[in-house]
């Protein structure tokens, strides 16, 4: 390390000098080195006394034009200069006389200055502030010391002020190295064999302090080395208008921004918006303050900024048509509406769709598509650009019903009825009007079938079109010929045709209505029965309704009516029963009917065959059948 070089009093041990031959003497010569003593009163060049006790005379500091007296120093074996002890004696430090002769030489460095420049500071109003620790060493922006000279600290140094610039160190030219002088003494000195540059001076000495270098011409020049106060750049993202720069650090920029704003596009964005540029159009309404170009990242300018420099970029909503295709459907009398205040990036809301719900005949909306893809309401942004949002529905599907006639036939025909039914909707209703509309007693509407040839039992309407066709077939026809006894028709009496559906079960309660007496030519019959065969032997019923899509069947039923006997309903005295008698036709032999007989003498009876031919008249208890002839009968009402 380089040596510091303080001046010292010098101690040097002498003896007693209480007497010329009782004492040892010490001699301390001084050497100047060019030097000359300031002190004219102080000429020798040698001092004496008694061997190791102080050195009580003030040795005045020599001078040397154009060098500092560091201090007195002695010479070791090596020839190197070191420094001489001094020793305290009542609390202060003194040289001592030597035992025999010592020599003190003059101890001088280059006298040096250490000039400060403040570099790219002066443009930016910069100023010199003086060392945190006063010296007088330091002068008008000069700090004066000689080579070697130890800076104990970057307090001793001046410091500077700039407009947005903060000084951060002093920097010389070339960096300093260390260099040993022929008296083997180290100093630092730059090495201008280097690169110019900015090299920093307080952390160019290594584990060394600071220190004045030597230099060619004792002069050192150090530059000022700033950081810059963040630069804060606008990127306004309008055409025609630059981008704005300026400088802060550890403030907030809300002040700042919204003032290059007024300036630069003239809006005023005080208060709490929204923001609109040009102020009398409002093309763009502004969207926030983003730290990226794909806005991303917000940025809040209320917040305190640190020392990073940053790019503040605007975000703006253009304002943009809106086109409300209603695609078919109306809102009101409209098929379409336009809106031209609205911004890219707003959300329209449930109430706007609300309002804007079309109805479109035969449908059902479903929303609105924006470029293919449904759009969300509550949710979604409007785009960057115009835009035209078309309305969805969901078209009611096709019905169609057809109806297909069995082979032959040639009457009048159904023809095909297309209509729109929501999906879903019960076709009951739909389904049996058309099917009531086949009115040819001939035909059986049997069913509806789909397009495969199923039957359709699903009732209601398909997600998709639907094409049912109604299968028409020929009822069974029954001819029911009207018979006195076996193989004889009973004349007078026309026959009647029956149709009976697919399935019917015909009974003769279904039949009851030809199941009844009846008079031919002033003679009474009696119902007896329906038959299969001519023969009036095998009965015909019950039986069941058929359909033939080829061909009409005839199925022929006799009825057979039997002449009536009568039977006149007398008391115990052979009175009618009732004024002007009960009557009854019956079939001759046939079995009795206590029900009907009960309904027709409206009481519970005991019914006697009379015979008025024998005497007394004979009664005799009728067993389950009737006479076969005309006949009186009494009856007797049970208890």
């Amino acid at each position: 390390m380089h040596k510091r070089i303080v001046a010292l009093t010098l101690v040097l041990s002498l003896g007693s000098l209480a007497g010329c031959q009782k004492y040892s003497v010490g001699t301390i010569k001084f050497v100047l080195n060019g030097g000359s003593f300031a002190d004219d009163s102080f000429s020798t060049d040698t001092l004496q006394g008694q061997s190791n006790t102080p050195v009580k005379v003030t040795i005045p500091d020599p001078i040397k034009s154009g060098y500092y007296f560091v201090g007195w120093r002695e010479k070791n074996s090596q020839g190197s200069y070191t420094t001489i002890k001094q020793y305290l004696y009542e609390n202060e430090a003194y040289y001592y006389y030597p035992y025999g002769t010592a020599t003190f030489y003059a101890y001088f460095e280059p006298l040096s200055t250490i000039t400060f420049d403040l570099g790219t500071g002066k443009d930016s109003a910069g100023v010199l502030v003086d060392p945190k620790n006063t010296t007088t060493s330091y002068s008008n922006g000069v700090l004066s010391g000689y080579a070697t000279m130890n800076i104990s600290s970057t307090d001793y140094l001046p410091t500077a002020t700039a407009s947005h610039k903060t000084f951060n160190y002093w920097a010389s030219e070339y960096p300093l190295v260390e260099q040993v002088d022929s008296e083997n003494n180290k100093h630092f000195v730059l090495d201008t064999a280097q690169t110019a540059g900015a090299y920093r001076f307080d952390t160019a000495f290594g584990s060394e302090s600071m220190c004045f270098p030597v230099t060619t011409d004792s002069t050192l020049k150090l530059t000022a080395q700033w950081v810059e106060d963040p630069t804060f750049t606008l990127h306004f993202n309008i055409d025609g208008k630059e981008n704005v720069s300026f400088q802060a650090k550890n403030e907030v920029i809300k002040t700042q921004i919204e003032e290059k704003i007024s300036s630069s596009l003239g809006v005023d964005f005080t208060g709490t918006g929204p923001y609109y540029y040009p102020s009398d159009t409002k093309a763009k309404r502004f969207a926030g303050y983003y730290l990226d170009s794909s806005f991303n990242q917000p940025f809040n300018i209320s917040s305190e900024i640190n020392t990073k420099s940053l790019d503040i970029y605007f975000k703006w909503n253009d304002k943009i048509q809106v086109v409300l295709d209603y695609n078919g459907g109306k809102v009101g009398d409209n098929t379409t509406d336009t809106f031209t205040d609205y911004y890219s990036e707003d959300i329209l809301g449930s109430d706007f769709l609300t309002n804007h719900t079309p109805t479109k005949d035969k449908a059902d909306f479903l929303g609105y598509k924006l470029a293919g893809k449904d759009f969300l309401f509550n949710s979604d942004k409007l785009p960057a650009t115009d835009c035209t949002l078309i309305a969805q529905y969901d078209d009611y599907p096709v019905l169609t019903l057809k109806a297909s006639y069995p082979t032959g036939y040639t009457g009048a025909k159904l023809e095909d009825e297309v209509s729109t039914i929501k999906k879903g909707q019960d076709l009951s209703s739909v389904l049996q009007t058309y099917l009531a509309k086949v009115t040819d007693n001939i035909l059986d509407p049997v069913e509806f079938v789909d397009s495969n040839g199923a039957a359709f039992t699903y009732q209601y309407m398909t997600d998709d079109d639907l094409t049912l066709t109604l299968n028409i077939g020929y009822k069974l026809v029954l001819d029911i010929k009207t018979y006195s006894a076996a193989s004889t028709a009973l004349t007078g009496v026309e026959d009647t045709l029956l149709y009976c559906s697919d399935g019917d079960k015909i009974t003769e309660t279904e039949l009851a209505s030809l199941a009844t007496d009846f008079t031919v030519s002033s003679v009474d019959y009696c119902f007896d029965g329906f038959y299969s065969d001519a023969a009036l032997t095998k009965s015909a019923l019950p039986l069941v309704g058929t359909t033939s899509f080829t061909s009409q069947v005839t199925k022929i039923v006799y009825r057979k009516m039997t002449k009536a006997v009568k039977m006149t309903f007398v008391d115990s005295s052979l009175n009618p029963l009732v004024t002007g008698g009960v009557t009854m036709n019956v079939i001759p032999n046939g079995r009795i009917d206590y029900d009907k007989v009960k309904a027709k003498l409206n009481g519970d009876y005991t019914l006697y065959l009379v015979d008025s031919t024998s005497t007394p008249t004979k009664f005799t208890l009728l067993d389950n059948y009737w006479p076969s002839t005309d006949s009186e009968i009494k009856a007797v009402l049970k208890s």
